[in-house]
């Protein structure tokens, strides 16, 4: 054994890192902390939306998230963006996460982490629901042809008649399929219109 004069040595150092250790509080697993959270609710259609992403994003610190509900397809606002020169590519950029919704359902809402939010703000989304970019319509009808493009799911590239475009806030489908008819709901940004039908042909099912 190490003479006495070591052994106590060696304890006063244990004690010392254990009291460093305590003063710098618990450690977190590796990629637990999370970055600040922002809600927008609302677009603002050409590079109005660039000037208050930009703004946010110089003030949020790196690993930040903001989340934008919008009635405005994903595809306009992109063409948004690159319209108001906005770059969110770079190392510490906050992420920008797009929903796709009415402000005026609770559904839409209860997607958005408002509970984490240290930010929420509120903008008037009328008239960002005109799609700018020559997409497809952001609401949809009964009777509209539908392609189901909601990654991993099994129905993936299949295609669809809607029956209601507003059941609880998702898009309720007809996926006419042998032997059967299968019926599912997806959210407005699961499913793109392939052809317009009738808006009044359809019922819920």
């Amino acid at each position: 054994p190490p003479p006495p004069r070591r052994r106590r040595g060696k304890v006063r150092r244990k004690k010392k890192n254990e009291a460093a250790g305590a003063a710098a509080g618990p450690r977190s697993a590796p990629g637990a902390r999370r970055g600040q959270v922002v809600v927008v609710l609302g677009w603002r259609p050409g590079a109005g939306m660039s000037i208050l992403l930009k703004a946010l994003n110089d003030r949020l610190a790196p690993g930040a998230e903001c989340h934008v509900l919008s009635r405005r397809s994903e595809a306009a606002r992109l063409k948004d963006l690159q319209e108001g020169a906005l770059n969110l590519s770079k190392d510490g950029s906050m992420k920008l996460v797009h929903h796709l919704g009415d402000l005026a359902h609770s559904s839409a809402l209860e997607r958005l982490p408002l509970a984490e939010a240290c930010a929420v703000l509120i903008g008037d989304d009328n008239a960002a629901a005109k799609n700018d970019a020559g997409g497809p319509s952001n609401r949809f009808h009964a009777g509209d042809l539908v392609r189901v493009i909601k990654s991993g799911s099994s129905k993936m590239g299949k295609t669809a008649t809607v029956v209601d475009p507003d059941w609880k806030g998702l898009v309720k489908v007809n996926l006419t399929e042998d032997p059967e008819t299968v019926v599912k709901s997806y959210t407005p940004m699961e499913v793109e219109q392939v052809h317009a039908g009738s808006a009044g042909g359809g019922g819920a099912g």
